[in-house]
């Protein structure tokens, strides 16, 4: 048999799902011979679609990661700005389970952070 009809018929099976019994009927060939080319090359073409889509793959998470980068950039520049503003550290003043001394400053960093995302959300969108 050649590789052609061989890789043809892993093909099918992989891509397709076709059975055994099915390509052994369409390939004129036995059931075990079928079952013995795809289980003898199954792992070469699943290594070869693997490394074709990794590129891919790897774009996508490199867009992911910018940004949740630049998300991560923004909640940081935004307590910085609210810590300004306010007077307060925020970073440890309104960690959970301590006791905050500058309760009236969560209003005013809610309202900073309500408008810092909402500049962020458009500036995803662009």
């Amino acid at each position: 048999m050649n590789k052609i009809k061989e890789e043809k018929i892993i093909e099918d099976h992989l891509s397709e799902g076709i059975s055994f019994r099915s390509l052994s009927l369409k390939y004129g060939i036995s059931y075990s011979r079928a079952y013995r080319i795809v289980k003898s090359h199954k792992s070469i073409f699943k290594e070869k679609a693997v490394q074709e889509s990794l590129p891919e793959d790897v774009a996508m998470l490199k867009a992911l990661l910018r940004k949740e980068r630049l998300k991560n950039e923004l909640l940081n520049n935004i307590i910085d700005i609210a810590d300004k503003e306010l007077g307060a550290n925020i970073r440890k003043s309104l960690a959970p389970g301590s006791r905050n001394k500058h309760t009236t400053t969560l209003a005013g960093l809610t309202r900073v952070m309500r408008t810092a995302w909402l500049q962020h959300t458009s500036l995803l969108s662009i």
